[in-house]
């Protein structure tokens, strides 16, 4: 990618961050930190806030370091990336998703579900959802989880908890 197309991605990335779903993350956010504040002080503050802050960073980094082109849907800034880990994967950091090339035909309306769920959740999503769903994927990778006879390894990555509740967010068309 050329520099040009960096900085337009980075840009566009910037602009799509004020958009009403990246706001609304803010604002759920906001009231996250508030009422942590309360129990934890400045600490609780910060933790209300720690999912739009890191979303963001690892948005850039995604567009500096993998070539990552950005796109919106009107609910999630969209980062399609070129990095072999990503491959056949997605990943939801809030208002954030990472994707390969078949972010859009495969894995989007899952990682809205996923997005939901992080506002709903505040940063108890990283604990509830994101850290057991990467564990499990990771688990399911190496070969140390198998789907039982007769189930392939898609349908058994979506029977854990938080896949099904991520697929239940998705709107039926």
């Amino acid at each position: 990618m050329d520099r040009m197309s960096n900085i337009k991605n980075s840009w566009l990335f910037l602009r799509t961050k004020l958009m009403f779903f990246s706001v609304s993350e803010l604002l759920i956010s906001f009231l996250w930190g508030s009422g942590l504040s309360l129990a934890f002080g400045p600490i609780g503050w910060l933790a209300g806030f720690f999912t739009p802050v890191f979303n963001t960073i690892v948005g850039f980094g995604a567009i500096k370091l993998f070539e990552g082109k950005v796109s919106t849907d009107g609910v999630t800034t969209n980062i399609i990336v070129k990095w072999k880990i990503m491959q056949g994967r997605a990943a939801c950091l809030g208002s954030v998703v990472l994707g390969d090339e078949n972010l859009y035909s495969m894995h989007l309306p899952h990682e809205q579900g996923h997005f939901m769920q992080s506002l709903l959740l505040g940063p108890l999503y990283w604990f509830v959802i994101a850290i057991p769903s990467f564990t499990r994927a990771a688990l399911i990778t190496a070969g140390v989880l198998k789907p039982p006879a007769g189930m392939n390894y898609h349908d058994y990555y979506h029977s854990f908890y938080t896949e099904k509740w991520a697929d239940s967010w998705i709107l039926k068309k």
